[in-house]
């Protein structure tokens, strides 16, 4: 790598300002620890807002000094039913893979008839099945070296659909290496029949100058008690996607036995997903209104923090979790929280110093247990959230993710 860095061609779905999940998170974070780092940035991602409309953001946007794509997407799913038996099998799905087919190959467009000209590419980021097209693509037309970050796999999502299965497998036997975010994950991958000598593992990272209590805003956060209608009780927070491996039901029903041993308690589910409606209708069905909020909209970073500052105790009780960027989030803000202890899971990593915080996300009874025995002791309380904020310093920062990402991406350049 020569004094001027890196020229990096990054390809994610979620980008500001579609931060859907932890890989939009992601994104936006190790993309500005690059730059910072003196490379340059492309980023290839969907022509989408934060309220899911398509085709109303520039396509071509600086922000902060990161060069933005986002093509204007066409509608393709005619087309798409007579390429593929399975997706006529999708139902409404068949939109959401439109959109994906649709930012792939004009994406890949742009970037081999404009990028490529215009620019001395030096490796190739793409980032889940999400982008894996475009990466197949580029390996097939350049000779760039392409790094595939594997951020979970279909086999953990649901393991249903082939035709995914095959574009994370294909990609994953072509691409010059792939980064992962857990040993858990790695192991994981090699089951699924993934090359182990091409697999780097490099866990995600969170600004730990940002996600820190004593930053939090007490005027924002004065107003979030307030629109939650919180006083003095303990408040447990769940933050993701509302989709069913992320076990919000359960969450819902654990804290539905913790309200008939403990009052005093409010539960704020922070997401949005195709599962909210199921998730409200159970709270309604457990009559705990009054005592559970669901909050399905996008939430600006510093609201999120918030959030963060607001809580007590944080559970993500996950059927699977390749990393849990909430879970370093939570530790940074000095907040505990319970993780799932399933086999794929990052949060078993986040937590090898406070293995008594991990639950089987199966369990309501358990989760319900340890939500009360923890709300019940600030000692506790106190005594994890500074010790989790110290595991963050160590392991967890995003300096580190970014270090040991481009130690990858220069190891594959020629």
């Amino acid at each position: 790598m020569g004094l001027r860095g890196l020229d990096i061609a990054f390809f994610t779905f979620e980008y500001y300002p579609n931060l859907v999940g932890g890989l939009g998170r992601y994104s936006m974070e190790i993309t500005k620890g690059l730059r910072k780092r003196g490379n340059y940035i492309n980023v290839f991602t969907i022509n989408k807002n934060e309220n899911n409309v398509l085709n109303t953001l520039p396509t071509y946007q600086d922000i902060n000094s990161i060069t933005v794509h986002r093509p204007k997407l066409i509608r393709m799913d005619d087309i798409l039913f007579m390429l593929s038996d399975e997706l006529r099998n999708w139902g409404e799905g068949i939109r959401m893979f439109d959109e994906v087919f649709s930012y792939n190959i004009l994406s890949f467009s742009k970037f081999l008839n404009k990028t490529l000209v215009e620019e001395n590419v030096d490796v190739v980021s793409i980032n889940d099945w999400l982008s894996s097209i475009a990466g197949i693509l580029i390996k097939k037309h350049t000779s760039l070296p392409v790094v595939f970050h594997i951020h979970s796999t279909e086999e953990l999502r649901s393991n249903l659909s082939n035709l995914i299965k095959s574009f994370e497998h294909k990609l994953g036997k072509e691409c010059d290496k792939i980064i992962t975010v857990s040993y858990s994950m790695k192991d994981h991958l090699i089951s699924l029949g993934y090359d182990e000598n091409n697999i780097e593992v490099v866990w995600n990272g969170v600004d730990v100058n940002k996600y820190c209590r004593e930053n939090v805003d007490p005027v924002l956060l004065e107003r979030l008690r307030k629109n939650y209608d919180i006083d003095n009780e303990k408040v447990v927070l769940f933050v993701g996607r509302l989709t069913k491996i992320k076990g919000v039901e359960n969450l819902v029903r654990s804290f539905y036995a913790l309200s008939k041993n403990m009052e005093d308690v409010k539960l704020v589910i922070l997401g949005r997903g195709e599962e909210e409606g199921h998730i409200r209708n159970l709270i309604s069905t457990l009559n705990l209104k009054d005592k559970v909020t669901v909050r399905n909209e996008w939430v600006s970073e510093e609201e999120l923090i918030a959030h963060y500052g607001m809580a007590d105790l944080c559970v993500f009780p996950s059927f699977s979790e390749p990393f849990g960027i909430v879970g370093i989030e939570s530790l940074s803000m000095k907040v505990p929280f319970l993780g799932s202890n399933v086999e794929v899971s990052g949060f078993k990593e986040i937590l090898q110093d406070m293995e008594e915080l991990l639950i089987n996300p199966y369990d309501v009874e358990e989760i319900a247990t340890k939500m009360y025995d923890l709300l019940n002791d600030e000692n506790k309380l106190k005594e994890y959230g500074e010790k989790g904020r110290d595991i963050v310093l160590r392991n967890f920062t995003v300096d580190k993710m970014v270090e040991k990402t481009l130690k990858v991406y220069e190891e594959v350049i020629p």
